[in-house]
């Protein structure tokens, strides 16, 4: 890139600054009060060379009369917040998570699951979910036995990127304990350090739009975590956006997670969704459950199914290419025998589904639970109640119970992508990579035109060092993408735009 130069004495007047924070905050969600005019004033000096205009003037002039797309937005965006960050950055925090809460957590977890889900929201240039990295293989000395997912997002592309080389100054160590650069870092040639492939690996890199996004959603790997980390991101929004976000991270946390915020923040947490936890100045907060009181455990619903058939699900498994044609024609011939159910019962069971769907997407879990399992009895084989009941208990941390659900949709409509498609999310999340790939094919087989199977499957294969693979995965989502209009929402994508997954795959992959 050729940067423009910009005269350094040049200063924006503060009427046209008052003009440029309305528009940020009315196009993108970003606040920038009086106070912080120095702060827009830079940002948008900055964001000037990324947009195709010469004069500066001219560059201010267009913004304000324009209507930014997703593209223009997420740059202006990467540059009006600040990626300020370093190893340990409030070694409090990190104290407090070592002693009073991952210690309690790897203890409880031990001899039950050995899993532990994290998410460092606003995750800059990638300092912070290595740090949570570090210490957690600093404290589980048998941590190749366990399921840890540390997912990492942003919404600025060029943070990603240099949180994916891994590659860093010492500026990223100021204030950082000596033992982290030693032990996990490794001197390069020109005094620049990087992280061991060890730690690397244990962190998943993944952009995402804290304003605009749907989470939770197993599609993103935003559900069911037991730590939340959103420090120093809540402040750049303005009050409504600022408590959507809240909102939305307060759903994605299993019951009794914790949120980290910054100190700052602290006030824009609703008192009525979490506790407010005080270890000597670092503020965290933790979710009450669906009845408002704190609960380690939550006792679900016991689902008891009549044979051991009913519970294992499908054998509707391609083991080899000669045998495909021949269950599916099996399939179609059997699926035409279905039991008749009362017309009026159907339309009854089917307004209590949008019902529990509405609560769903709202984050009332138990509600929605309970409303579907109260359906199920009067509708056994609607398999949009057993995919929702998947999705439910996934999102609660309960992939055992999603995966029994998500294989009793499969039992009833075994030729319908979806269902192939989310068991192969809740295997992503259980480790089991190898079949989470086999059942992706399995969907694909059944509608060639699955984008998002193809775009989970490029994400999958990368990680097992297939960059020509995935390269082809990545480019055949695209090519179906040119089928749609740019805000035509994608099936199964929980909202997603064909624009947003374009975009998504162009500035990770390309």
């Amino acid at each position: 890139m050729t940067y423009k130069i910009i005269n350094p004495d040049y200063k924006i007047s503060p009427d046209l600054l008052l003009k440029l924070s309305i528009f940020v905050s009315s196009s993108i969600g970003l606040n920038f009060p009086k106070e912080k005019f120095n702060d827009l004033e830079r940002g948008i000096k900055l964001a000037f060379n990324e947009f195709n205009f010469e004069n500066f003037n001219e560059f201010i002039d267009w913004l304000i009369s324009s209507s930014l797309n997703n593209k223009q937005v997420e740059i202006l965006a990467a540059y009006l917040t600040i990626g300020e960050t370093f190893f340990y950055r409030d070694e409090k925090y990190f104290d407090v998570l070592e002693n009073n809460i991952l210690s309690d957590i790897i203890s409880s977890r031990r001899d039950k699951g050995k899993r532990i889900r994290i998410w460092s929201a606003g995750c800059s240039s990638g300092e912070e979910p290595y740090s949570i990295a570090i210490l957690l293989n600093k404290m589980i000395p048998d941590i190749k036995d366990w399921d840890i997912t540390i997912l990492a997002s942003d919404v600025n592309p060029k943070f990603l990127k240099k949180a994916n080389e891994g590659i860093y100054t010492e500026w990223s160590f100021r204030n950082t304990p000596a033992w982290i650069k030693n032990n996990y870092f490794v001197r390069q040639s020109d005094n620049r350090f990087i992280i061991r492939p060890s730690i690397k690996k244990m962190v998943n890199l993944s952009y995402l739009n804290l304003a605009a996004d749907n989470y939770p959603s197993l599609l993103n790997n935003t559900n069911a975590m037991d730590l939340i980390f959103c420090r120093n991101v809540l402040m750049y929004f303005i009050p409504d956006l600022a408590a959507k976000v809240i909102l939305n991270l307060h759903n994605s946390l299993i019951d009794g997670g914790l949120l980290f915020v910054s100190p700052a923040e602290a006030s824009l947490v609703p008192k009525d969704k979490f506790i407010l936890i005080n270890f000597d100045d670092a503020i965290l907060f933790k979710k009450y459950n669906a009845k408002g009181t704190y609960a380690d455990e939550v006792n679900l619903y016991d689902i008891r199914f009549e044979s051991k058939d009913e519970l294992t699900g499908s054998n509707f498994l391609f083991d080899s290419l000669q045998n495909e044609e021949l269950i599916i024609n099996e399939e179609l011939s059997n699926n035409s025998n279905v039991n008749s159910f009362d017309e009026k019962k159907i339309k009854d069971c089917n307004v209590l589904y949008l019902h529990a769907y509405e609560l769903y997407k709202s984050g009332f879990y138990e509600e929605a639970e309970k409303k579907l399992l109260d359906i199920f009895t009067e509708d056994q084989f609607n398999t949009n109640i057993h995919a929702l009941l998947s999705q439910i208990y996934a999102n609660k941390g309960e992939l055992n119970k999603a995966l029994t659900w998500c294989e009793k949709a499969i039992t009833n409509d075994k030729l319908n992508p979806a269902h192939y498609y989310l068991k192969s999310t809740i295997l992503q999340e259980l480790g089991n990579k190898k079949d989470a790939i086999r059942l992706l094919k399995q969907s694909l087989y059944l509608d060639h035109n699955f984008v998002m199977a193809y775009f989970s499957l490029g994400n999958l294969v990368s990680n097992y060092n297939q960059p020509g693979e995935s390269k082809k995965y990545f480019q055949i989502a695209l090519s179906i993408l040119n089928n749609y209009a740019p805000e035509d929402i994608l099936p199964y994508s929980d909202g997603m735009s064909a624009r947003k997954l374009s975009e998504i795959i162009s500035a990770s992959f390309y």
